[in-house]
């Protein structure tokens, strides 16, 4: 089970009930990342000067309604194909972009653990051999049983080397033997059209929700902080928030605080998120320094 980019950002945006002044489709497909005009179904809450949300592009209006002349890829964006009947929202505070980016923010906390075997063997005369690419952080390294193929034992006599690009194995090892690096690294970031990495664990519900509750509480703190450090914001619809603009600070650190939480949880509940153990040589010589 993977869950779609799209999905996350929709339930970010629901989270901070930011759907824009109005919405509407769009009634015919961009098929082009340089065309100006966008045909869309209803056009009466659409003015000059107003930002639209289509997909993860943003467009400024320049002239029209329905018919509507637009500058391409604003505020960050970068220009697409839109499919028809593509949601159309006018105008929203945060934009599909910035919760999109926000989300990998929120992804790069967390790593996966990966074992990675098939490329290092034993060779003689050597002693170093690089990091496997698949691998971020190594934590440790196995050597395959001389009598047993395919299995593993803990070796302690290594070390890193070279600012992490690469490990010396002390000893001399038969050559049919295997070696098997066991570390973490980062899943796969989100782009507009693809999923979750396929190792994240989200059918685990506080995997899910740390993701949304950490999205929607940076994206929160990094508008209101600003609007904060002023006496008020006009451009706020809502009496209390134009007055109070810090209540909305205390709400985006109450996300924050609770993201944690799910993070923690999913830590434990989920192998795949945990540190691997990292063994060494004795108690007083630690090789990788658990942090």
């Amino acid at each position: 089970m993977t869950t779609a980019a799209t999905t996350l950002v929709e339930r970010v945006r629901d989270l901070l009930e930011d759907y824009g002044d109005n919405a509407s489709t769009l009634s015919a497909a961009v098929t082009t990342t340089d065309g100006t005009t966008f045909s869309i179904t209803s056009g009466t809450e659409i003015d000059a000067g107003d930002y639209l949300n289509v997909d993860f592009e943003v467009v400024r209006v320049v002239s029209g309604t329905t018919t509507a002349v637009v500058v391409r890829g604003q505020r960050g964006s970068t220009a697409a194909t839109h499919l028809n009947a593509a949601v159309v929202l006018v105008s929203p505070i945060y934009p599909s972009h910035r919760i999109l980016n926000m989300l990998n923010a929120a992804l790069g906390k967390m790593t996966k653990i990966v074992t990675d075997s098939t490329t290092l063997t034993v060779v003689d005369d050597q002693y170093a051999y690089a990091l496997p690419s698949t691998i971020d952080r190594l934590w440790r390294v196995e050597i395959e049983n001389s009598d047993e193929g395919g299995e593993f034992f803990i070796m302690r006599n290594w070390e890193m080397q070279d600012g992490g690009a690469y490990f010396r194995i002390f000893g001399e090892y038969d050559t049919t033997r295997n070696i098997r690096c066991v570390g973490t690294s980062k899943f796969t970031a989100l782009t507009g059209s693809t999923s979750l990495d396929t190792a994240y664990p989200d059918d685990n519900s506080n995997a899910i929700n740390y993701l949304v509750m950490e999205t929607a509480g940076q994206l929160l703190l990094q508008r209101q902080g600003k609007i904060a450090s002023r006496d008020s914001f006009v451009g706020l619809s809502d009496s209390f928030g134009a007055n109070y603009p810090d209540h909305s600070v205390r709400v985006a650190r109450q996300y924050l605080a609770e993201a944690e939480r799910y993070r923690q949880l999913a830590i434990r509940q989920e192998p795949i998120l945990q540190t691997p153990e990292a063994p060494t040589q004795s108690p007083t010589r630690r090789y990788l320094q658990r942090l």
